[in-house]
């Protein structure tokens, strides 16, 4: 895996999108890699991961409060640029 890109869309004010930092690392990326969130996530969370021509690689739902770090192993994908998109309640 060649680089991870993250884009964010968000209609919550400032302050709280400080409160509801997302880490993503390494980058680039060798067999696995970290989605780290600063705070706990709602009461769900969805990550999905797409290449680049739009196909979904992976996907997880994430249903634990406490949960701040949740690991991704992309050891048999392509090398490539890949997309992550996460859904929360918050």
């Amino acid at each position: 895996v060649d680089s991870i890109w993250t884009m964010t869309y968000t209609t919550i004010n400032e302050n709280a999108l400080l409160e509801n930092t997302i880490a993503i690392y390494p980058n680039p990326v060798t067999n696995e890699f970290h989605v780290s969130f600063q705070s706990p996530i709602a009461d769900t969370a969805m990550i999905m991961v797409f290449d680049v021509l739009g196909n979904k690689v992976e996907s997880a739902l994430i249903t634990h409060k406490s949960l701040k770090d949740y690991i991704v192993n992309c050891n048999t994908w392509s090398n490539g640029v890949y997309y992550l998109k996460i859904i929360s309640g918050n």
